[in-house]
């Protein structure tokens, strides 16, 4: 298992409020509004499966649109909400 898929598994594993407040600060950092992120992390269940069900793929095509030092720089974010 690759790094990009062991931290995906772990960000599905966080309790409700964690992943929450992990996403919310991630959405932030990337300048969405967090009123706007918050009205779109009511069902986590949807959320969790989301991340689970994200690919290789998935994540080389946010890489391609939103730059390798974004990305860095939000996987650096989550693994510092998360204590890594």
């Amino acid at each position: 298992m690759d790094l990009e898929q062991e931290l995906i598994g772990k960000i599905a594993a966080l309790d409700d409020e964690t992943l929450r407040k992990s996403i919310g600060s991630v959405a932030k950092n990337m300048g969405f509004d967090p009123n706007l992120a918050a009205l779109y992390l009511t069902d986590m269940d949807k959320i969790r499966e989301a991340v689970k069900n994200l690919k290789p793929e998935d994540l080389t095509r946010v890489k391609e649109n939103l730059g390798e030092d974004t990305v860095d720089e939000i996987i650096k974010n989550i693994r510092s909400e998360l204590g890594l």
